[in-house]
């Protein structure tokens, strides 16, 4: 009979004697919970260690905890008190020496389980003393010389399972690990003059591990034999084993803009816009506050934001328009100054994302990124806009990156609109068609300087908000 405990069963007896039935009295049965066996173990932990305690082993089927206490805890044995999670007990001893021998008692009540009643398990923890330990190296001084591969002085009197840790007075000239391989690094002060390292950008190919927009991690590997150290004492160094793996950043390019105007039978055009600036100008590169893509796109914003109130750097956008120019049929290649159509050249850019025509104003400016037509490489003109079905619409002589500016159009008695986006004109900053274009990477390597060559182009256009030059219609 499986009885269940705290329960009680009545029973009563049948007999038959010639046809009659006979039905004894009923008497009843209760089945208790048991009285579990005291449960009561202990252990020892050193003075400043965790201990961890499975009571796993003491438990009964359906059982039941409730939270721990150390109900003796003199001295304050276990500071912070004992935690469980699940069946185990924790707790952190005190650091303190003059506890050594004394202990505390913990206590876990067994609330409930099928088969006994309630009890508790109790734990004695006794504190006992760290092992001495004699730490010392093998050797006590070692003499290397440079180029010396790794080597070990191995460490004596560390207690059994200890967590050992090296570290170097002079990390710039050697080195150790966590399993304590030590190896000589870095150029000493006295050695620098007479060792060099050399590595122009062509000695090197890079690889983007995505292709998608955005920053990505480049790959990078020699391209043909590997630029090695220089100098009368190179030989006493060595180049790490792998090269460095820097940041690049890939900018989305449009290439299916509107048609151009200026087209002919035997001179097409097209354009291409790039979101964002990934090369600096030839005419811009020796202008320090100019000199890098980053730069010249801070230069278009904070520009927009000092000629036009009410403009946010988040109402602006930059980007790189390029024309290609492909002359009776013989391919396509990118515009120069030479071939440029002296007319000047009609863009259409597509609105920027949550813009319309019908809801804000765009402006357009053009910065000059060579000596041309009496202005300065660097200085600005500010260009009419026609805001039509397709696009932002203005003509410009060259083009160059470009930044776009924009603000709600400014409404006055009379006039509807709810002020937010639709209508036509509103744009995908991406199109169908759109490539990718690897931007110049910024990281710094620890082999060496790896310069950047940038390709030049014939000038920057910015898309700025400024209401004293307010040439703006409607198509």
């Amino acid at each position: 009979m499986d009885a269940r405990p705290d329960t009680t069963y009545s029973f009563t007896v049948k007999i038959m004697d010639g046809g009659e039935e006979y039905t004894s009295q009923p008497f009843q049965l209760t089945v208790n919970k048991a009285e579990h066996a005291a449960v009561t173990d202990q252990i020892s932990v050193k003075r400043g260690n965790k201990m961890e305690y499975d009571l796993a082993p003491f438990l009964p089927e359906g059982y039941k905890l409730g939270p721990p206490s150390a109900p003796m805890n003199p001295d304050g044995i276990l500071p912070n008190g004992v935690t469980r999670t699940g069946t185990v007990v924790t707790g952190t001893l005190a650091n303190d020496s003059k506890n050594v021998g004394n202990y505390a008692i913990i206590l876990v009540s067994v609330v409930e389980t099928k088969n006994y009643k309630h009890f508790d398990i109790e734990l004695t923890v006794y504190m006992t003393d760290k092992t001495p330990q004699n730490l010392a190296f093998q050797a006590g001084a070692l003499d290397k010389t440079y180029g010396d591969g790794a080597f070990v002085n191995p460490l004596t009197g560390a207690a059994e399972g200890s967590a050992v840790t090296y570290t170097s007075s002079d990390p710039s000239v050697a080195v150790v690990d966590n399993d304590g391989s030590l190896q000589v690094s870095g150029i000493l002060e006295g050695d620098q003059a007479q060792v060099s390292f050399t590595c122009p950008a062509d000695r090197l190919t890079g690889v983007y591990v995505s292709t998608e927009p955005g920053g990505t991690k480049v790959a990078l590997s020699w391209a043909g034999e590997p630029v090695l150290l220089e100098g009368e004492k190179a030989s006493y160094y060595t180049l790490p084993a792998a090269l460095p793996e820097i940041t690049g950043t890939i900018h989305r390019v449009i290439t299916e803009l509107p048609p151009v105007p200026e087209s002919t039978e035997g001179q097409q055009y097209r354009l291409e816009m790039e979101v964002g600036i990934s090369e600096v100008p030839e005419g811009l590169r020796n202008q320090e506050h100019l000199n890098t893509p980053e730069k010249i796109e801070t230069e278009m914003r904070l520009a927009v934001q000092r000629l036009t109130s009410g403009i946010g750097e988040s109402n602006t956008a930059v980007y790189d328009v390029r024309l290609w120019v492909n002359v009776n049929g013989t391919g396509w290649v990118l515009a120069t100054a030479d071939n440029f159509p002296a007319g000047g050249i009609t863009v259409t850019l597509p609105y920027p994302n949550g813009t319309s025509r019908d809801v804000h104003d765009f402006f357009v400016a053009h910065m000059a990124t060579m000596d041309i037509n009496g202005r300065k490489a660097g200085e600005m003109e500010y260009l009419a806009v026609t805001e039509t079905d397709a696009g932002i619409q203005f003509k410009v002589s060259s083009l160059s990156p470009v930044a776009v500016a924009w603000k709600e159009t400014a409404q006055t008695p009379g006039t509807g609109g709810d002020g937010g986006s639709g209508g036509s004109g509103g744009s995908q900053e991406a199109a169908p068609g759109a490539q990718v274009q690897a931007a110049a990477t910024g990281d710094e390597s620890p082999v060496g300087t790896y310069t950047a060559l940038l390709a030049a182009s014939a000038g920057v256009l910015v898309l700025l908000a400024l209401p004293a030059v307010r040439r703006r219609r409607k198509a």
